[in-house]
């Protein structure tokens, strides 16, 4: 996997949480930083998936796609996030068609 430098400025408060918690971790800075980053996208994703799931833009299999994750485990969330499962005899089609 290729890398790319990236750089912001953060408020002095964040850096100085930022400095002790990697340290808690046994990171350096660039490392916690990093596991924070990936693990804010993926929370973004899930919710953005979640959100456009919700207001029936996309299907079930678009969704889990979106967030990265397996249908099942897309599924297994929702109750936690009082969910329904939308799923039509459309989209049992389409995922049967993807199948073969």
């Amino acid at each position: 996997m290729s890398t790319k430098i990236m750089s912001t400025r953060i408020d002095n408060i964040y850096a100085k949480e930022i400095t002790r918690f990697a340290k808690n971790d046994g990171l350096d800075k660039s490392s916690f930083l990093q596991k924070l980053i990936i693990q804010g996208l993926n929370d973004y994703k899930l919710n953005y998936a979640i959100t456009l799931y919700n207001e029936k833009k996309i299907s079930l299999s678009r969704a889990a796609e979106i967030a990265n994750i397996s249908q099942y485990e897309f599924i297994s969330i929702m109750p936690d996030k009082h969910m329904a499962l939308h799923y039509s005899s459309k989209d049992f089609d389409e995922d049967v068609a993807l199948k073969i």
